[in-house]
């Protein structure tokens, strides 16, 4: 993920919208998503790492849509699948697309 964030803070610095709000919005994210950490829940560091690129990508703006969407996607995901644990990044890629939707369609 540490290469993919660095691409896409060069394409984002190279079309004029890298701001410290993408900083911003990754610092946010990894305050929110180390809490499961700290509580002994099913979440990681690859959770962590895409949470920050997903963050990245969508702003400050949108990272309340992605973490909104992001949850309740993962309620959706794993009440489908019928198991209480389910993987947290097919959600977090569904809210990174939703929220990036919303934030630039």
């Amino acid at each position: 993920m540490f290469p993919a964030m660095l691409v896409l803070g060069i394409l984002l610095a190279m079309e004029g919208r890298l701001t410290w709000e993408h900083g911003a919005a990754v610092v946010l994210v990894l305050g929110v998503f180390v809490i499961p950490i700290v509580m002994g829940l099913a979440f990681g560091g690859g959770d962590l790492r895409f949470g920050a690129f997903s963050a990245m990508l969508v702003g400050l703006e949108g990272v309340g849509y992605f973490i909104a969407c992001a949850g309740l996607a993962h309620l959706v995901l794993s009440a489908a699948a019928g198991r209480r644990v389910f993987p947290f990044a097919p959600a977090m890629s569904v809210g990174a697309l939703v929220s990036y939707g919303v934030m630039y369609a």
